[in-house]
């Protein structure tokens, strides 16, 4: 075990084998659902079409993205659970129920093939019986030498953990900050339009009038942006799983360029979209 799950504990999430592949696929369908939606924007782009109408995205996002990741959130938190090591034996300390067995007992850990809901891993007995959770964010070190789609399974794990920022902050500039930049713009290019000023649908109608306004722009452009993300990131992990399992050596440089290339779009790629969009 690492470390610091030997001091303090790691914080894992105790799944039950059957929830554990219910939260794969509530994770599997949003990413489906983002990349769709994503489809239908480019040949939008292309040819001009109504595929992604705002109404479209907006409830595509709220219904087949927000709500399924939302329930895993939810579920991740009541089987939220801390590994420790105490002398010999493994303690597994949850809110859904407490598991101790000693270290010895565990002769091998398998890592998830299927890094869903995210990379994680079963513990198997010296009996051949595996431990009823399956870990989530797991620390303990295989006790035996892994087969190839073992190691690859880790080398995915290994280089997400280390290069893919998916914290609070990160969360909170990318889909609170930086969505104010391009809903700006739009906002301000409309109130220009209709009413001649950045301010003139307040002028002529009052506050509240143009406070909707800034709140459907607001929130239609952050549904596409979640899109747009959404999109990057299944083509992402797919690219970085594909890597993983061809050569575990390449993970970690897979998952650099792929991270970098997912901010750049993102971050640059919008902004320059936008520009077009005004210049056309």
């Amino acid at each position: 075990m690492a470390e610091g799950a030997e001091a303090a504990g790691a914080r894992v999430v105790a799944w039950p084998r059957g929830l554990r592949w219910v939260a794969a696929a509530l994770v599997a369908g949003a990413g489906a659902a983002a990349a769709q939606l994503g489809v239908r924007l480019v040949l939008d782009t292309v040819d001009g079409g109504m595929r992604a109408t705002p109404r479209t995205v907006v409830l595509g996002v709220l219904l087949g993205v927000l709500l399924p990741l939302a329930l895993v959130t939810l579920l991740r938190r009541y089987h939220a659970a801390r590994l420790l090591l105490e002398g010999d034996r493994l303690k597994l300390a949850a809110r859904s129920g407490a598991l101790e067995l000693p270290r010895a007992e565990v002769t091998r850990v398998h890592p998830w093939l299927l890094p869903l809901p995210a990379p994680g891993e079963w513990w198997e007995l010296g009996t051949g019986e595996r431990v009823a959770r399956e870990l989530e964010g797991a620390a303990l070190p295989a006790a035996l030498p892994p087969a190839r789609a073992a190691r690859s399974a880790r080398a995915f794990a290994a280089a997400r953990q280390a290069l893919h920022r998916g914290d609070a902050g990160a969360l909170a500039w990318k889909y609170g900050v930086f969505p104010l930049l391009p809903a700006g713009v739009l906002l301000r290019a409309y109130q220009h339009i209709t009413y001649g000023g950045w301010n003139g649908e307040y002028q002529l109608f009052g506050l509240k009038a143009w406070l909707d306004s800034a709140l459907q722009y607001w929130g239609g452009t952050l549904a596409h942006l979640v899109v747009v993300a959404g999109t990057l990131r299944v083509v992402a992990e797919l690219l970085c799983l594909a890597a993983a399992w061809a050569a575990p050596g390449s993970a970690r440089a897979v998952r650099r360029g792929a991270e970098w290339l997912c901010r750049i779009v993102y971050y640059a790629g919008v902004p320059a979209l936008l520009a077009l969009r005004f210049l056309a």
